[in-house]
């Protein structure tokens, strides 16, 4: 048996250009001791590529969802109107990006929501508990000094499939 000082695992990074299915794989290898993880970043092809990041990240069963803007799939910018239209675009926003992930809303089990405004989180509240069946997940939701594209609203979450 050797020691565990002697064992190199190899860390695997995988990339995937946008919905993620098995031929879409393109993995790296990396050794790296004591730890093994395969990451695979998941783009949902509806929403825009704003900047040098993953929409998410799969590792293991965790996905990691990154802020989603209440940008408008038809449109590719800002829904107009105020805090309640763009907490359901953020939402609707997030879905898309769980389904590109494999996962759904019911899989959530952490979201941070970030506001421009804390004037805002009553509006915000009402939309964002028609989303979720009880118990609901863990939530923070901070107030911000301002956010990309002047949106009020941001949230990011943190889901585990089964």
């Amino acid at each position: 048996m050797a020691s565990a000082a002697s064992v190199a695992l190899l860390r695997f990074r995988v990339t995937v250009a946008s919905n993620p299915s098995p031929s879409d794989y393109k993995v790296t290898q990396r050794p790296r001791k004591g730890f093994f993880m395969s990451r695979i970043a998941a783009n949902s092809p509806e929403l825009p590529q704003a900047g040098p990041y993953s929409h998410s990240i799969v590792a293991g069963n965790h996905i990691y969802v990154s802020g989603q803007l209440p940008i408008s799939t038809e449109t590719g910018k800002l829904v107009e109107g105020g805090v309640a239209e763009q907490t359901e675009q953020s939402l609707a926003n997030v879905a898309r990006v769980l389904k590109a992930s494999g996962a759904t809303m019911d899989d959530i089990v952490k979201c941070t929501v970030f506001l421009t405004d804390m004037k805002d989180f009553p509006v915000m509240n009402k939309i964002y508990a028609g989303h979720f069946a009880q118990p609901a997940p863990a939530r923070s939701a901070f107030a911000v000094v301002g956010l990309p594209l002047n949106a009020l609203v941001e949230i990011e979450v943190i889901a585990v499939r089964n």
